[in-house]
């Protein structure tokens, strides 16, 4: 015998619906919201993937503020899990709708024609306080409506595993990248540091060189000092002799000159000169030697004459 229709039938397939729906909403936009506004070791995927938002009649405000700005390995084991955690509940969910299909056949109805029972879930992926949802006594529902649910619910999970699959694929991209990054900077900084030490040393050979020269230009240059002294002062010494000798040759001309004006006057007291060619006045200093010779014989044969004569004088007298 067929089952008599419910009035509330039509009712009661659109509250379950809707109930199935609304719940996948919730789920998927919490954890879209997480993936969206995950980083990875500093590198942000906010605007790396557009990922399809259904319309929730939750406000998304609601959501925002319990999202995890974090993506860290650690986060993504926690999504991975959280992933496993929503597929068990989903199927949970699953069997329970059909489960509270095929009871509708067998348990008697209320007085009021449904069953009023309170679920209380939390989503996999909420951090928020779980919510409580009244929903009212479920009908049969045809398995169309659930195998379009439960394949819609496993195709988002599939998205949402490759989703969380390029968001580690790039995590590990980028983490391959920033140790390359890294070697890359430690081998410029090696060969840096390495360059600085040549330079250095160069610097260091060439302050040397410079000190030793410095040193050898200090020591020529303290030898010419000393050498310049000394002449300075052979040069005084020399100043010193060139000045007596210019006294004695002065003394010498004086005493040349009074010896000249006695033989002038030698000259004129004899009326003759003692050269015919040369006069006194005319004559160099080496003839004057000879002229002075001949007028100290002359006068010494004078004396011997003046003395023979004296003799004779005397012992004529005598």
């Amino acid at each position: 015998m067929r089952a008599p229709v419910c009035p509330y039938r039509d009712e009661e397939e659109g509250s379950i619906e809707d109930l199935a729906a609304q719940r996948m909403k919730v789920l998927l936009e919490n954890s879209l919201g997480r993936c969206g506004t995950g980083t990875v070791n500093g590198f942000s995927f906010e605007n790396s993937f557009e990922f399809p938002r259904p319309q929730s009649s939750i406000p998304l405000g609601c959501l925002s503020s319990f999202v995890d700005t974090s993506f860290d390995p650690k986060y993504i084991a926690d999504l991975r899990n959280q992933l496993d955690s929503q597929r068990k509940e989903t199927d949970h969910l699953t069997k329970q709708l059909l489960s509270d299909s095929f009871s509708y056949h067998t348990v008697p109805r209320s007085s009021h024609g449904s069953h009023q029972f309170q679920t209380q879930t939390k989503s996999a992926f909420s951090t928020y306080p779980s919510q409580t949802l009244n929903r009212k006594s479920l009908d049969s529902l045809p398995s169309s409506h659930l195998e379009k649910s439960l394949k819609d619910s496993q195709e988002q999970i599939i998205e949402l595993r490759k989703k969380l699959q390029e968001v580690t694929d790039s995590s590990d991209q980028q983490k391959r990248q920033f140790r390359q990054t890294v070697e890359d900077l430690k081998s410029k900084l090696h060969e840096t540091i390495h360059n600085r030490d040549a330079v250095l040393d160069l610097r260091q050979k060439e302050s040397n060189s410079q000190e030793l020269l410095i040193h050898k230009l200090q020591s020529a240059l303290t030898q010419l000092q000393d050498h310049n002294k000394l002449q300075e002062e052979a040069l005084v010494s020399a100043s010193k002799q060139l000045d007596s000798m210019k006294h004695v040759n002065e003394m010498n001309e004086t005493a040349l000159s009074q010896i000249s004006c006695i033989l002038l006057t030698r000259e004129k007291g004899h009326g003759h000169t003692y050269f015919k060619s040369d006069l006194i006045n005319g004559q160099n200093t080496s003839i004057l030697v000879h002229t002075l010779e001949r007028c100290l014989r002359d006068l010494d044969n004078d004396i011997v004459t003046k003395s023979k004569r004296l003799t004779e004088r005397i012992k004529y007298e005598g």
